[in-house]
């Protein structure tokens, strides 16, 4: 099962091995949408995002401005919009609007295998996907088109996490180690593979990744039941 929490609308998305994504409210405890994702693959990786009106706050927990009036016209917001990842690649992206084809919207598959992780970022409509193969894409959701990959490893991504505020990408990979870098690809620090001690025994292979909302602090599970937070030098 993968989830998506939206604090701002106070809505769960829901999906998994099936052939369907389900939204709740979870105020009234309800299934208010169901969408049907047109894949036959499981669903791997979701993202979803609360677009609000130019004159409304940003939320910095799940929505964001439109960042322009022409974009704003070309919708009727506010909406949610729910980008999913699959097992083979594929990716869907699903609005609330619209019911016909089971609410999906776009359909692509430019990652050759497993979608690890999505992202939305909070200030701009972008996702950001990592895909098992350690290749990273950036989609602008208002062409509905990556325009930039990255080849983040040549080993097999197993986790990934981008920072709400940084412009930092951090990536795990089953080999025991994790690097971070910049969105541009540039490879901050050195790479992580051993923990901090006077034993310095290596990390295990990595299971997920998950940045501090605003603060620079990454927390790093493992296979081995291990949870690791690591900072900044100067934090």
């Amino acid at each position: 099962m993968v989830v998506s929490w939206l604090q701002s609308t106070g809505s769960l998305i829901v999906g998994g091995n099936s052939s369907t994504i389900r939204k709740w409210d979870m105020n009234r405890e309800q299934c208010v949408r169901v969408f049907n994702t047109g894949c036959d693959k499981c669903l791997t990786a979701l993202a979803t995002t609360h677009l609000s009106s130019p004159t409304t706050s940003s939320s910095s927990e799940g929505g964001f401005k439109l960042p322009s009036p022409d974009i704003a016209d070309m919708y009727d917001v506010p909406l949610t919009w729910t980008f999913a990842g699959f097992a083979d690649g594929t990716i869907g992206i699903y609005d609330e609007r619209v019911y016909a084809n089971g609410g999906r919207v776009h359909q692509a598959r430019h990652h050759k295998s497993w979608i690890i992780s999505a992202h939305i970022k909070v200030d701009t409509l972008e996702v950001i996907t990592g895909s098992s193969r350690g290749t990273i894409n950036f989609w602008d959701i208002r062409t509905m088109r990556a325009y930039k990959v990255l080849e983040a490893q040549k080993v097999s991504l197993t986790a990934m996490a981008v920072h709400n505020c940084a412009p930092i990408i951090a990536t795990g990979s089953s080999d025991r180690f994790i690097q971070i870098s910049t969105l541009s690809g540039n490879l901050l620090g050195d790479v992580i593979k051993y923990r901090e001690g006077f034993m310095g025994q290596r990390i295990g292979p990595i299971t997920s990744l998950s940045f501090h909302p605003y603060k620079t602090l990454l927390a790093a599970g493992t296979s081995d039941n291990v949870v690791s937070i690591y900072c900044t030098v100067d934090h």
